[in-house]
């Protein structure tokens, strides 16, 4: 087959796994850049910092714990050496880091948590999750499935994805009148106030609809990559396991 129809081969086959999670990539990418690109204003609202300008110190602090808990569990998933549980295992990570951005978000509102608390643990859930969720899973992917090739397409696809999004949570903020560069150090206080509110908004709705579809993709890669195993090794025109498998486990 040519390489176009092995492509094309490959993502009909893993459709059911791989659709969900491109789209919660494309909707996490899109909260991670609204986080980073208006971190001033949401750092300075989130601490209550006069003036609305964030403080240095949670500007080099925010995302450091997210950082050294991605390291350690890229790590730990290195040594497992079964693909297929570490797909499984990166898939519950996932859900893991996205239900801790949530209940720490939660949290805060409730007045549970400081800003910078909350802050800390919502850098460790978005970029725990953000580590996993790309190449790392991608490329257990194709171990797991013996396919021979690269992810190329994958990360295309997934980052094409992202920006899509970023695009459109950017161009939302640029309609809302958010962040329009006010002068007075009151005003830029509201323009923070504003885009905090506008932040969690869009935390909650997309937090909510990667929870869903973490959980499709975990339980139908878990279905098609068992059903893969007992057919064992792949045949030309052996196409379409997503959706045998998970037509078997519903019988």
């Amino acid at each position: 087959m040519s390489v176009a129809r092995d492509r094309r081969a490959f993502l009909r086959r893993w459709a059911c796994g791989l659709a969900p999670l491109c789209v919660a990539y494309a909707l996490l990418t899109g909260v991670r850049s609204l986080r980073d690109l208006f971190a001033d204003q949401l750092f300075a609202a989130s601490l209550g910092a006069p003036g609305g300008a964030a403080p240095g110190w949670i500007l080099w602090t925010a995302d450091l714990p997210g950082a050294l808990v991605s390291a350690a569990t890229l790590v730990a998933f290195g040594r497992i050496r079964d693909s297929h549980r570490a797909m499984q295992a990166m898939l519950s990570v996932m859900i893991a880091a996205t239900c801790l951005a949530l209940v720490a978000t939660g949290a805060w509102q409730l007045g549970l948590l400081g800003g910078g608390s909350w802050q800390l643990l919502l850098g460790t859930g978005v970029f725990l999750c953000y580590a996993t969720m790309g190449t790392p899973f991608y490329e257990r992917l194709l171990a797991a499935t013996r396919t021979e090739g690269t992810i190329a397409l994958l990360v295309f696809l997934s980052d094409f994805g992202g920006y899509l999004v970023s695009f459109a949570l950017l161009l939302a903020k640029s309609l809302s009148g958010v962040g329009g560069g006010a002068a007075s150090a009151a005003d830029r206080a509201r323009e923070a106030e504003a885009a905090l509110s506008l932040f969690i908004r869009v935390l909650w709705g997309a937090g909510g609809a990667m929870l869903v579809l973490l959980v499709v993709a975990k339980v139908a890669f878990g279905v098609s990559l068992n059903w893969r195993a007992d057919r064992g090794p792949w045949r030309e025109g052996d196409e379409g396991s997503c959706h045998r498998g998970v037509e078997r486990h519903a019988a």
